[in-house]
């Protein structure tokens, strides 16, 4: 059995909680709780004794320890008027706010009861508080708390709308869409437009625009190393860090060019925003994969490949000139290098032919495969050098080693005359 100063202090903490609900929830919930079965709670949970006429706040508390006396079922109210109790609402508790418990001595009764029951009797009033909270007002259906509204118009009305691609409708228009950003795209005969709207959950946001005025943006640059030249649809608008103000509604030609090299970007500029760009310009990786040994010419600038067939060069577009003279190759190549970034270039040389003359009806081998019988003509043959073996009805042999290029190759193999 707990002594009376902790049953008191469990009273007195139940008190103060009664007496700070009392003013907000319980005038209200006192009719929705205690006239109906709606609700789905009991009209009365806890049982006090009658109090007697003009006295102030609870005098007298019963509880027993009982484990279902916490909680009084709506038909047990003519049970407890017979017994002389008095159902008290746990939102009618305002004899509890101003109840001593500290001021007169417990009764047996009272003495009894445990601190465990006192907590209890704070729990229930606790969670009946917060089921009346829940209830005070209707929540919004599933669907409203899973998206968020947009509100979407033009002026003038009548644009067609697409949100991240799916048609969406024509402005004006109100639309459910999941919680983040998404791209909304105007086209009319005005032109094309795209923004980006941001919804929350459960939220409302708002995109409008106005195809009589001039729509433009900003564009903030930074670049390293200085000096970085910014040009904008091929006009030079300074060096960077510096912010462009003026620019029209779409997409725009970026270029930045430094002494470590130049970079092209493609922008979007959306209205009323500003973009922001930062770069660092430094070198990338040319990679020349080729079956045979070549040379690379940047410019005119002879370059050399390591042995991955690699070679460092300055960010920005090179024309590039790809050859082997002994073979005939001789290619030009346009390759734009990003900084830290590998661009690969791929020689695949033409075939060419080979023609074998000689004693007719000898077999012709090339590398080791036979490959048909003399006079052997436009056997098509990858560039490089091949060895050509001849056999004739005799079994007597003939090598000759062959360097085919671009242009066709003939080898001539004759056998003495017996």
């Amino acid at each position: 059995m707990e002594s009376q100063p902790e049953i008191v202090v469990a009273a007195e903490a139940l008190r103060t909680w009664v007496r700070a609900q009392r003013a907000g929830w319980a005038a209200e919930q006192t009719d929705r709780f205690t006239t109906g079965p709606s609700v789905g709670m009991p009209a009365a949970i806890l049982p006090f004794p009658a109090a007697a006429p003009g006295a102030s706040g609870v005098d007298r508390a019963r509880l027993s320890d009982a484990p279902d006396s916490s909680v009084v079922p709506r038909d047990s109210r003519q049970e407890d008027a017979a017994a002389g109790m008095t159902p008290v609402s746990v939102f009618d508790l305002s004899g509890l706010a101003d109840a001593d418990f500290s001021a007169a001595p417990p009764t047996p009764l009272f003495a009894r009861a445990s601190v465990r029951t006192a907590a209890a009797l704070a729990v229930v009033a606790v969670l009946a508080g917060g089921f009346v909270m829940t209830r005070h007002g209707a929540e919004p259906p599933a669907a409203a708390r899973r998206t968020g509204k947009a509100s979407i118009a033009t002026t003038p009305p009548g644009s067609e709308v697409t949100i991240d691609g799916k048609a969406a409708g024509q402005t004006p228009l109100t639309i459910d869409l999941a919680p983040g950003k998404h791209v909304v795209e105007f086209r009319s005969k005005l032109g094309t437009r795209s923004q980006t709207i941001e919804v929350v959950r459960g939220g409302q946001a708002s995109l409008a625009i106005d195809w009589t005025e001039k729509a433009v943006g900003s564009l903030r640059v930074e670049a390293r190393p200085a000096p970085a030249h910014v040009i904008i649809d091929g006009k030079d608008r300074g060096t960077a860090p510096l912010t462009v103000a003026d620019l029209s509604v779409g997409g725009h030609t970026l270029q930045i060019e430094t002494p470590e090299g130049s970079i092209r970007r493609r922008i979007e500029i959306g209205a009323g925003r500003t973009e922001s760009v930062s770069e660092e310009i430094f070198p990338g990786w040319l990679h020349v994969s080729s079956p045979v040994e070549i040379s690379v010419i940047d410019g005119r600038q002879p370059v050399q490949l390591d042995d991955s067939n690699r070679v460092l060069l300055k960010p920005g577009v090179h024309s590039i000139r790809i050859e082997n003279r002994t073979l005939g190759i001789a290619e030009a190549k346009q390759v734009t290098i990003e900084p830290g970034a590998t661009a690969t270039v791929a020689i695949e040389p033409p075939d060419s032919t080979l023609s074998v003359t000689g004693s007719t009806g000898a077999d012709v081998y090339v590398d080791g495969t036979k490959v048909g019988e003399t006079p052997l003509a436009d056997y098509r043959i990858k560039l490089g050098p091949h060895d050509v073996m001849v056999v004739d009805r005799s079994g007597a042999t003939r090598h000759a080693n062959v360097t085919v290029t671009t242009a066709p190759a003939q080898v001539d193999i004759a056998f003495p005359r017996r």
